[in-house]
């Protein structure tokens, strides 16, 4: 609400999962507006792509949601990284990758990419989850980063011609077009929550914990 105000949030989870932890998430489907989607298991790393699913929900024959971010459910928000964000949302780009560790040297992050839902579909020929899965040839989703195999080698050509790229540390400058080795720092202005004073000084404290 703070950082992404009028985002909706998912979580899908398998059924074991949920099962384990079901008043916990139970609480954040009805105590925090998070839509929670319950799945079958599958292999771990087919399940960490289901992140992209809300790329495909439709509604009224359209995309229900017009960009999808993925983001590691582990991992904090901040307030450089929503500036990231909204530096993507001002351009026409239809991806926005991010990298900001020496370990990220890889162009798609499975947990820091995102989509404008209806030309993804249109660059990736697919009209859902699982039209996207059907590309995936070779793939075996058992195997740790799998789920990053497949990006890089079936999504990345598809996008690379309209992606935002913060490559902040890790991957080299891709000259792509619209690639940055920092993230702007534009102010954004964000609501107050309630009676809280989110000023953007104090949101910027949120820096120190990525």
């Amino acid at each position: 609400e703070v950082l992404y105000p009028g985002w909706q949030v998912h979580v899908s989870v398998d059924d074991p999962t949920h099962k384990a932890y079901e008043n916990y998430f139970n609480d954040l489907a009805s105590n925090k507006k998070i839509k929670l989607q319950i799945r079958e298991t599958a292999p771990l790393c087919e399940m960490m792509l289901w992140r992209l699913i809300p790329c495909f929900e439709v509604k009224y024959d359209a995309p229900k949601y017009e960009r999808v971010i993925c983001r590691d459910a582990d991992s904090l928000l901040t307030y450089r990284e929503r500036q990231a964000v909204a530096y993507w949302e001002q351009g026409t780009k239809m991806s926005h990758a991010i990298t900001d560790s020496i370990s990220h040297t890889i162009a798609l992050m499975g947990g820091m990419i995102g989509f404008m839902s209806g030309p993804f579909m249109d660059r990736m020929g697919a009209r859902n989850f699982g039209d996207l899965l059907s590309l995936s040839s070779g793939i075996d989703f058992n195997r740790k980063g799998s789920d990053q195999e497949f990006l890089n080698r079936f999504v990345l050509p598809k996008v690379a011609d309209s992606i935002t790229e913060h490559y902040c540390l890790g991957m080299p400058q891709s000259f792509r077009g619209d690639c940055h080795h920092s993230i702007q720092d534009m102010p954004l202005n964000l609501p107050e929550i309630g009676e809280i004073p989110y000023s953007d000084e104090v949101l910027k404290e949120t820096n120190a914990l990525g």
